[in-house]
């Protein structure tokens, strides 16, 4: 027998729905596939006239369920990667001021997960990172100049390997030396000149078969050698034997 009163009705409803929520989210999800585009409709108007309703409904929903919101979040971006590319390339163009400052101030407090997560996607870009960092550099080229000048005080041996490694690859040369290599042979020789045997904290990398005579930048070629000495014997071979104590 239908009420009368619709308090009466509405508390009968409410005690329904608390003694039987299975069978109330059953006829609820039936009801949706049966009628999918009129309720979203209807959802949709209803949040378009009641911005603050909805945005507070929508705070209290997420705070409540924020496992499912997370979920939620994963498959919508798994299945819509290009809608959020383009979503972000668009927000980024209309907020670029507001997304640098909110990018820096992320990686000022993650700086290690900043790290990992820039090496994990340079090694899954390559050639994108590449063309990036290509590109940068034309845009700051008083910024990467200054970049490159504290990077090659801190590092001076990384930048030694590096430039002889150039040297070589322009000679079609092989070029494999690497800085940790070239720390192992200054170690092997005891931090010696492998000519005339001084100790020196400045050796330089000399030659043993210089590169005008298709010598390589490589582990096997490559000695420890002070200034001096390396200056006598310029693009010569050695006037006396050398040693190579890694072979």
């Amino acid at each position: 027998m239908p009420y009368k009163d619709p308090e009466q009705k509405k508390a009968s409803s409410t005690r329904y729905r608390a003694h039987h929520p299975e069978r109330v989210k059953a006829s609820r999800a039936a009801r949706h596939a049966a009628h999918r585009e009129q309720d979203n409709a209807r959802s949709a108007a209803w949040r378009s006239n009641h911005p603050e309703e909805r945005k507070a409904y929508d705070a209290s929903y997420l705070a409540n369920h924020p496992e499912e919101k997370r979920a939620r979040d994963v498959n919508y971006l798994a299945t819509h990667v290009e809608e959020k590319k383009a979503y972000d390339a668009a927000r980024y163009a209309t907020h670029q001021k507001e997304e640098n400052a909110r990018s820096a101030a992320w990686r000022a407090e993650h700086r290690e997960e900043a790290r990992v997560r820039s090496a994990a996607w340079r090694m899954a870009n390559p050639e994108e990172a590449k063309a990036t960092k290509i590109a940068w550099r034309k845009t700051h080229p008083e910024e990467a100049k200054a970049r490159d000048a504290t990077y090659q005080k801190a590092h001076p041996e990384v930048h030694r390997a590096a430039g002889a490694r150039h040297k070589a690859r322009k000679r079609a040369l092989p070029a494999t030396l690497t800085a940790k290599q070239w720390q192992a042979i200054k170690a092997a020789y005891g931090n010696r000149c492998a000519y005339c045997g001084k100790k020196s904290q400045h050796l330089t990398q000399d030659h043993v078969v210089p590169l005008t005579k298709s010598g390589g930048t490589t582990m096997e070629n490559i000695v420890p050698a002070c200034g001096p000495c390396n200056s006598s014997k310029g693009a010569n071979l050695p006037v006396n034997p050398v040693k190579l104590v890694l072979l």
